[in-house]
């Protein structure tokens, strides 16, 4: 079962329209980003935007991370996300797929000052490393998987 998590947090994460100017081929690279089935599927395309428009912008950057999140998030079964202030909180709803098993896989996995409240919905409240606090979430939560 996959969830569609909400990620909430304070970046800009965008394709500007300077970066690609034609809007359909945006929209496009939006499209195919969204339907990424795997974490170097995503980073693939970071690549192929580099080599067809230039460097990506910080705000491509981030909406990288942003769709890396989402990504993992929903393999974990999260069902919310929200990141702020050096630290990443993951919210579980009622996702039926969340075994006891899989909880206790992620809960093992989780660095020393992680918080965890356990009334509904569980949330893990974990600290993020780096001043970039999305590639920070992003590399907590792929730790996890």
């Amino acid at each position: 079962t996959r969830t569609d998590p909400l990620v909430k947090m304070e970046a800009r994460a965008f394709i500007p329209g300077e970066y690609i100017e034609e809007t359909p081929l945006r929209l496009a690279i939006y499209h195919r980003l969204s339907r990424a089935k795997s974490i170097s599927e995503i980073d693939d395309m970071r690549e192929e935007l580099t080599d067809r428009f230039g460097p990506v912008p910080e705000a491509v950057e981030a909406l990288i991370n942003v769709i890396a999140v989402k990504f993992v998030a929903s393999k974990i079964e999260a069902t919310g996300v929200s990141i702020k202030l050096g630290r990443v909180t993951v919210e579980f709803g009622e996702v039926d797929g969340l075994t006891t098993e899989r909880l206790a896989a992620i809960l093992a996995k989780l660095p020393q000052k992680t918080a965890i409240r356990y009334e509904k919905p569980l949330s893990l409240d974990i600290p993020t490393e780096g001043a970039d606090e999305l590639a920070g979430a992003r590399k907590v939560l792929e730790n996890l998987v």
